[in-house]
């Protein structure tokens, strides 16, 4: 029973740890696009109250992109994706700023013209679909983790119901053994002494 309640509590958990994952996931694409609006906003306005969701979006992507790091160590394969995807978003936040940077130095002209080019939206669509196959490469591992721990419960259901088959076997055995040694004998002297008696 325990070892059972062991072994839910251990498929619990790598459900519990996709699903961080792909929240964090999700997050790390929101706050990109967070930071683009604050950067829109900015060059539309030149208010820079709109820079504020621009940095807290930049600092946001950093956070979320170490701890799916962290949470994904073990996995050579999801690491390799998110070296991938820290290089696409490090490009993006940069366009981002570069563009701010010329907005605040009165080259509005030059950010709007930056914007208009296929470079923002094109990274924007690469880091999409990094995230889309780092979503479906850590469901495919929990779908793996779940078929073993699946295959680990019928081997050990087996192992068990074969131990106990070998008890019975055993028990039985015994009490054939005791049957014939001991209680046959008894038997044999009770009845004889039931004939002498009689006699």
């Amino acid at each position: 029973f325990l070892m059972g309640r062991s072994a839910s509590e251990e498929r619990e958990g790598w459900v519990t740890h996709t699903h961080e994952v792909l929240h964090l996931s999700q997050q790390v694409f929101s706050s990109v696009q967070d930071a683009e609006t604050g950067q829109r906003g900015f060059l539309l306005t030149l208010d820079t109250r709109y820079l504020v969701p621009f940095l807290k979006g930049k600092n946001d992507v950093i956070n979320k992109l170490e701890r799916l790091k962290e949470k994904t160590s073990d996995n050579s394969q999801q690491q390799a994706l998110l070296r991938e995807l820290e290089r696409l978003i490090s490009e993006k936040l940069n366009e981002l700023q570069e563009t701010v940077d010329l907005a605040s130095n009165e080259k509005l002209e030059t950010a709007l013209t930056l914007v208009k080019s296929d470079l923002g939206q094109t990274l924007m669509e690469e880091i999409r679909q990094k995230l889309t196959i780092f979503n479906a490469t850590e469901r495919e591992l929990l779908s793996i983790r779940k078929s073993k721990h699946e295959s680990a419960k019928r081997y050990q259901f087996y192992g068990v119901l074969l131990a106990e088959l070998l008890l019975i076997f055993i028990v039985l055995s015994t009490a054939a053994i005791l049957k014939f040694r001991i209680i046959n004998p008894i038997n044999k002297l009770t009845q004889r002494a039931l004939i002498y008696k009689d006699k």
